[in-house]
């Protein structure tokens, strides 16, 4: 699949990102205690996502928002960034949800739960220390 993306805001590139699909990925621990299993990760220059979410092309579209933003800002420094920052981590993963959240558009029946499950993934499964409400919030301001 190829995806287009300004380098640094600047050059136009398009690049081929292959999907692949696996029966695991990884296990997330969520801050109310539980584990989460993750259903997509995305590495740059290829996505994998659980086999049983061949066919969501929600998540297909959160994980090509995050190879876009590694194109646009170098995965390095992409990776680099997300390693130091909760506010540029919490920004990527608002703006992933918010292109998943939209690939529905905002007349699809499940409009309101999926946001609210979102929400309550980008709260609860990383270290963001946010409500989901701040959660849904910032996904919205992405939309």
């Amino acid at each position: 699949m190829k995806i287009k993306a300004k380098l640094f805001g600047l050059f136009q590139r398009e690049v081929d990102v292959g999907i692949f699909y696996a029966e695991v990925i990884e296990k997330r621990p969520m801050n109310n205690g539980t584990e989460g299993e993750v259903a997509g990760r995305a590495y740059g220059s290829y996505v994998v996502i659980l086999e049983s979410e061949r066919g969501n092309p929600g998540l297909l579209n959160h994980e090509l928002e995050h190879c876009r933003q590694m194109i646009v800002l170098t995965k390095a420094l992409h990776k680099f960034l997300r390693s130091i920052s909760n506010t540029y981590s919490a920004w990527a993963e608002a703006c992933a949800y918010a292109k998943q959240l939209m690939t529905y558009g905002v007349s699809d029946q499940y409009y309101e739960a999926r946001l609210t499950a979102y929400a309550y993934l980008m709260a609860n499964g990383y270290t963001f220390r946010m409500s989901v409400d701040e959660a849904r919030r910032r996904i919205l301001e992405k939309c």
